[in-house]
């Protein structure tokens, strides 16, 4: 960010996930200094991740109201005011907020907030808001909100109030999209309000041996008896099941804190034990030991003749250690591993298996099947031995392979996934398709009843599946070295592997043969001075493919949904798509078309593919050429076949080869491509 000559900066930028704020700061003028302003995006109705919640939350901004005074602090820390705003728009996509920094540089808040701003520190910008409605969206079930659809698990909050917005330090953490801060402090609460820790302990609850969870059904009864003394009217009460109203007090939130930092604590231990000191383990976590401390004892224990596995704490269970895995593997989201694990298995994962090394999760295998672990000294033949003579291993290894393999996969963007049709193949000998042509015998009934017989034409697709496939095993190297990442590397890498060669496949054969199945005598090509993606492009391209006729003259009715193009295309297919005016494009045209008016906005979702480009490809891309692609699940130019319908990658376990020790898998992909129909989208050349 440059710096200005001026004692203020005319323009900073501030962000924090998908919230974003300019600060205005006007310099001294005519003998009066005028007081900094500020406009800000809050929030805009994305996913957001709130501490002590391993589901994402959303803000229904239909159900969010504002308070009559929005205050600006620092760190949600009501003695730590920085403003006040005067305007507070929310709509249905997003919070914006704009006012007057209203604190002097004598004030340290304020100050804080000024020195570093001017140099170019982008703080942070956080919302504080009561909730006054929780509603909880279960496993795939699929809510809309914000005019976004979002999948469960997951909680909305159906309604509640903007106090305040602040400016933090940093955000909630590297990978959130935002923060929400999970209460603002009532005005009715007074110094006579029960906290909840003494509510809990008149209720003859031992708050300790509580979890998170029972502690939020808990804290749902603690606020509705709160509101019904503090408040003229008493929330409604939760629909069982699907919402539950919750306003989350500051003493629960302190006490969440602290059992955060407890968390990080124990996380360090049981990273320092590896999970082959369980009774240094337990007895460092029972008697509030640092992880300095820890590896210390540790240190002094691996001179030891034999270490204990596992004998002290929580039995390790294989779901657990699974999710151990996932986290560590960085493969899964947020919302991913909690709607593949439940919120227990979450929390032991994170405390005990999050980083586990190799032998430590050989070691945890063993605990699970009732066996003793290798010392620590023992021979890599020694470790890989006791891996595999254990059920547990085999199966969390097979398990979290497929399930890492699966997240990866899924995380590659597919263009031929979305623009493909899906035909059936259920072994690897090649199979026939038609394509839908042949005479339109739908017709009138005479008087004597009479239906004549539909017929397909004679024009056939022939496609079969490959098997597209690479190993995966643990080595003697892996196992000296006890690096565990290695084989969750290989584990995500498989899964990125066969999506992208899945992309790769499929659009060499969109590339190849151009002549033949995109041609004049397809009259599915154009090329032309008006060809260029524009205006007038997609003029002709709307032209070519509403003109598309069956073997008896008939339209076949197939219009445009997709902008397929390379990456040099992709910002003018935006503007396309999303601007409602834009500069019309092409030389040669003899219509006249109004330069401003796009009548193209929201028709065309653009797809952007990079196998497309020139750049990737010398000898096939183009980075003129696009195609306008018809809808797949009517007409697609192109199909994918999957054996057996499995469309995702799959584990198996192979022959051990001399160099592996213990078990070898495959990872593996069975599918197969082919041209379908030449009226199911216009390729244009882009240019004469």
């Amino acid at each position: 960010m440059k710096r200005s000559e001026k004692k203020h900066p005319s323009s900073i930028q501030f962000v924090s996930g998908e919230a974003s704020m300019e600060f205005h700061a006007e310099a001294e003028g005519d003998g009066e200094s005028k007081r900094p302003t500020f406009e800000m995006v809050a929030y805009t109705g994305g996913a957001l991740r709130l501490n002590g919640f391993y589901r994402p939350v959303v803000i229904d901004l239909a159900g969010l109201r504002s308070a009559a005074r929005v205050t600006i602090l620092k760190d949600h820390d009501q003695r730590q005011i920085v403003g006040q705003a005067n305007s507070v728009q929310i709509n249905a996509k997003r919070v914006s907020v704009a006012g007057v920094i209203t604190g002097d540089e004598t004030d340290d808040s304020t100050r804080t907030i000024l020195l570093h701003a001017r140099n170019g520190f982008a703080w942070p910008v956080s919302v504080g808001a009561s909730i006054d409605r929780l509603e909880l969206v279960k496993e795939q079930q699929t809510v809309t909100v914000n005019g976004r659809d979002f999948t469960g698990p997951m909680y909305v909050v159906r309604a509640g109030l903007l106090r305040e917005v602040s400016f933090v330090g940093v955000g909630a953490d590297e990978n959130a999209e935002g923060k929400i801060a999970a209460h603002a402090a009532n005005e009715n609460e007074g110094v006579s309000a029960m906290t909840f820790t003494k509510w809990l302990q008149a209720k003859g609850h031992d708050k300790s041996a509580l979890s998170d969870d029972e502690l939020d059904v808990l804290a749902v009864e603690y606020h509705e008896e709160q509101a019904g003394e503090n408040h003229e009217e008493k929330p409604k009460t939760a629909k069982a099941g699907t919402e539950t109203d919750i306003q989350a007090s500051d003493d629960l939130a302190a006490e969440r804190d602290r059992r955060a930092v407890e968390v990080e604590r124990i996380t360090g231990i049981q990273a320092a034990c590896g999970g082959l000191h369980g009774e240094i383990e337990a007895k460092a976590i029972r008697e509030g030991w640092s992880v300095d401390k820890a590896e210390l004892e540790v240190l002094r224990a691996s001179r030891a003749k034999s270490p204990a596995v596992h004998t002290g704490g929580e039995k390790p269970t294989s779901k657990a250690i699974e999710a151990g895995l996932a986290m560590q593997s960085q493969a899964f989201s947020d919302d991913r591993l909690a709607a593949s694990y439940d919120a227990q298995t979450l929390d032991q994962a994170d405390q005990r298996y999050r980083r586990l090394s190799l032998k430590g999760m050989i070691a945890a295998a063993c605990s699970i099947d009732g066996r003793q672990a290798p010392h620590i000294s023992a021979t890599p033949q020694e470790w890989a031995q006791a891996a595999f003579s254990t059920n547990a291993m085999e199966s969390i290894l097979s398990s979290s392979a497929n399930k890492i393999m699966l997240e990866s996969f899924r995380s590659v963007p597919s263009a031929a996934m979305k623009l493909f049709k899906r035909v059936p193949a259920s072994d690897f000998k090649v199979h026939t398709g038609y394509r839908l042509t042949g005479a339109n015998n739908f017709g009138k009934v005479g008087q004597d009843g009479e239906l004549k017989h539909g017929q397909l034409g004679d024009e056939s697709k022939a496609y079969k599946v490959d098997t597209y496939g690479e190993l995966l095993g643990i080595t003697r190297q892996m196992i000296v070295n006890d690096d565990l990442g290695i084989l969750l590397a290989l584990m995500t890498k498989i899964g990125l592997d066969a999506a992208r060669r899945l992309e790769a496949v499929a659009w060499d054969l969109v590339k190849a043969n151009t002549s033949t199945f995109f041609g004049s005598g397809n009259k599915n090509y154009i090329s032309g001075t008006d060809t260029v993606l524009g205006i007038s492009g997609l003029d002709a391209a709307t032209q070519k493919l509403a003109e598309m006729v069956d073997s008896d003259g008939e339209p076949v009715m197939v219009t445009g949904k997709h902008m397929v193009v390379p990456p040099a295309l992709s910002a003018e297919a935006s503007r396309l798509y999303k601007a409602s005016n834009v500069i019309a494009t092409g030389t040669g045209s003899s219509k006249k078309v109004d330069a401003d008016a796009n009548n193209y906005e929201g028709q065309f979702e653009p797809v952007v593919v990079p196998h497309l480009s020139a750049t990737v490809d010398s000898s096939n891309g183009d980075d003129a050429a696009w195609y306008l692609w018809g809808d797949p699940s009517y007409l697609s130019p192109f199909a994918v076949a999957f054996l057996n319908g499995v469309d995702r990658p799959t584990i198996e376990e192979v022959p051990v080869s001399g160099e592996y020790l213990g078990k070898l898998f495959r990872g593996y992909l069975d599918f197969g491509v082919a041209q379908w129909d030449t009226q199911g989208a216009v390729k244009s050349k882009g240019g004469a």
